[in-house]
């Protein structure tokens, strides 16, 4: 079976190409994995960052509303008896800058001014107050210029009630600060509420160009937290945190490549290749014509050839013995039996009655009810012209199941099968089939056949085997007739059939078949077989080895090429109808 064991990909360029490609396959699904880890980590630690700025945001904006509460009381009071009051609180309470009382719309007290009537106008020495007409409907609201710090923003918050609102200053370099401490490096945030985005560098915006990557919501407030992961940060991070990894990734799909290569670079296991040569219909029926000692043709032995698209074609002996033991012999039976039936439905009218064809068979198909009845549809096929279905039972391997063997043989012979035993003689228990199964020829080895006329002492064996054979009524088949001693023997014996190798020496497909036949049945040549086994050697002058003579070896094949020659020559009108006929479904 070392014939079928091909590489998988037998030009060494593509498996080489194959395998980098491979590698470089694992190698970017380990770059993609790594990015893909550098992404999680980084978004776990945004997220972390978000919330611990949300976190104290809101512990800022808590202090802004406890300061709130404290001064409401204070609403409806004399700015002169409050404002102590609310300088104590923007003192004592962190992050809140300012404090105003506002009531029935007008600002009543500030902690930045005395009195009511000390509240400033926009653009007055460049500051503006926080006011309620700065506010929209949220509680929150970013304002541009504090009038306590120059140049600074302020964070407002507004805490309603019906006697009026305290309106809260929150410097905004708290806020940056948040912003810039909590964020990791080169990752941007930003506070927003209602609809202003204040940056880490203190600029307040109506927009924001780049969309948020994260985004945190406060719980309790109307403000969230957004964060922007640049571009390339996640590559960077995966650059500067992975690179034992990447490297390691590296030495991973070189191993694969590796070993890509060396899978390319091995055989197909045989019993794959069978597999795919049965559904590709690859296994094709030749037919070892069968003639008897007169040289009429009376029947044929299907053998299965293999047409692999690589091998060419594939002899019986390369491939059967591995069918027969992972059991695909099976099926591949079942295509030579649809394939012959139909290629001979094209010579129906030509078959003569009682023609035989013959299918090998072995232990594995006793198990196997359902070929029992493909039998019986091959013999339906031909039933107008009495076609005789002989199956060979091949004895390579011992029948398990006797009881069951039983059943099967039994059940071909109700359909009327002839039942053989192939190679009688050189397999496993021979006289035990013989005893246990009914069986209705013996198929002789040609490796008893050649005995004949050789060796007096072997030539025992062959007297017995036929005594055998007559004595249990059986017909026998002898295989591999070389010369005319040894058919003149066997006819004088008694043997009924002869498989003669020098009539036709090898199988032949069945086309090929189809026109033999048709020579063969306007002209039944009377064959005679060389009277004795031809000297295939001769002596050397010298005394040495006796050397190979091509003519004695091939003079009687050339003599059969000359009748069949001349069989063609004769019908040679004819042909063309004959192989219309064999085209015809």
């Amino acid at each position: 079976m070392k014939t079928l064991c091909q590489p998988l990909i037998k030009n060494r360029c593509a498996r080489v190409g194959c395998a980098l490609l491979i590698g470089l396959l694992c190698f970017s699904l380990g770059i993609f994995q790594l990015l893909r880890q550098a992404e999680r980590v980084v978004r776990q630690q945004v997220h972390v960052d978000l919330s611990l700025a949300t976190y104290v945001f809101d512990k800022t904006i808590a202090n802004a509303e406890f300061a709130a509460e404290s001064a409401a009381p204070l609403l409806g009071a004399e700015c002169s008896r409050a404002l102590p009051i609310l300088r104590n609180l923007v003192a004592t309470v962190p992050d809140v800058r300012t404090i105003n009382l506002v009531t029935d719309g007008q600002q009543m007290c500030s902690s930045l001014y005395e009195g009511g009537d000390t509240a400033l106008a926009t653009g007055t020495n460049n500051t503006v107050e926080v006011t309620s007409a700065q506010f929209t409907e949220h509680t929150l609201q970013l304002l541009p210029v504090n009038s306590g710090i120059p140049n600074a923003s302020v964070l407002g918050y507004r805490h309603r009630l019906t006697e009026g609102e305290v309106l809260i200053g929150i410097s905004i370099y708290y806020i940056e600060n948040i912003l810039r401490y909590t964020s990791s490096r080169d990752i941007l945030m930003s506070f927003e509420v209602g609809g202003q985005w204040l940056t880490e560098s203190g600029e307040i915006t109506r927009g924001f160009a780049v969309q948020a990557s994260d985004t945190l919501a406060s719980e309790k407030y109307e403000y969230k937290v957004n964060a922007y992961i640049p571009d390339n940060y996640i590559l960077g991070y995966a650059l500067g945190n992975y690179r034992l990894s990447a490297f390691w990734y590296l030495v991973v799909s070189a191993v694969f490549s590796f070993l890509a290569y060396w899978r390319l670079s091995q055989s197909t296991s045989p019993v794959a290749e069978l597999r795919r040569g049965l559904e590709k219909k690859e296994f094709v029926p030749f037919l070892q014509p069968i003639f008897s000692p007169q040289g009429t043709l009376i029947g044929g032995e299907v053998l299965a050839r293999w047409n692999h698209p690589e091998l060419g074609a594939i002899r019986p002996d390369n491939f059967i013995p591995l069918a027969e033991e992972t059991g695909l012999v099976k099926p591949m039976t079942l295509q030579l039996m649809d394939q012959v039936e139909r290629d001979f439905l094209g010579l129906g009218e030509l078959l003569p009655s009682g023609f035989h064809i013959g299918f090998n068979i072995c232990a594995a198909h006793c198990e196997d009810m359902s070929f029992v009845r493909r039998c019986e549809q091959f013999l339906s096929t031909f039933a107008e012209r009495q076609i005789e279905l002989v199956i060979e039972l091949t004895e390579r391997s011992v029948i398990q199941d006797e009881k069951q063997a039983k059943l099967f043989f039994q059940a071909l012979s109700d359909c009327d099968v002839k039942i053989a035993v192939d190679d009688f003689g050189t397999g496993y228990s021979s006289l035990t089939t013989l005893k246990n199964y009914h069986v209705d020829f013996l198929k002789v080895d040609k490796s008893f056949v050649s005995l004949i006329g050789s060796n007096a002492i072997t030539r025992h064996i062959v007297e017995n085997v036929l005594d055998l054979a007559l004595r249990m009524n059986l017909k026998v088949v002898a295989e591999g007739v070389e010369t005319q001693e040894q058919a003149d023997y066997l006819a004088e014996k008694g043997w009924i059939i002869c498989k003669a190798s020098c009539l036709v020496r090898q199988s032949v497909s069945m086309s090929s078949f189809g026109v033999i036949f048709s020579l063969r049945i306007q002209r039944q040549p009377q064959h005679r077989l060389p009277k004795s086994k031809p000297d295939l050697t001769m002596q050397n002058k010298k005394g040495g080895p006796p050397a190979q003579t091509p003519f004695h070896r091939y003079w009687a094949e050339a003599a059969l090429c000359k009748d069949l020659a001349l069989s063609y020559i004769r019908v040679l009108p004819s042909l063309k109808q004959i192989v219309g006929k064999l085209g015809e479904p």
